[in-house]
């Protein structure tokens, strides 16, 4: 998302002060090459890897798991959105499914707790 510009800046900062001038120039290297790709994405194919076209709504959420409007519905959706851009889900059905299975493991994992 929004931080990784942050984050990939940060660490090339950090890089560069932490070892200066004695980095092998191939680690500096590599790293410039990481934060390259990070912002090509970022910048290039932000719809793709940062922010892909929801699949589901919130409606599709509370529908799935029997809930009523609430900040949790927000949280799902964003999770189904990580899935997204990291290429787990990638149709509507999935996003669906990955909803059903979601929705069971948070009710096995509140199970486990009581």
């Amino acid at each position: 998302g929004d931080a990784g510009v942050d984050i990939a800046v940060h660490s090339w900062c950090d890089q560069r002060a932490t070892y200066g001038e004695t980095e092998r120039a191939e680690a500096e290297a590599a790293l410039q090459v990481v934060i390259a790709r990070l912002l090509d994405s970022y910048y290039h194919a932000r719809e793709k890897s940062v922010a892909p076209p929801s699949l589901v709504t919130g409606h599709d959420v509370m529908q799935i798991l029997r809930i009523g409007p609430s900040k949790r519905v927000g949280e799902i959706l964003e999770i189904v959105r990580e899935a997204q851009a990291m290429g787990q889900v990638t149709t509507r059905a999935q996003a669906l499914n990955f909803i059903r299975q979601y929705g069971n493991k948070e009710q096995s994992d509140d199970a486990a707790c009581d």
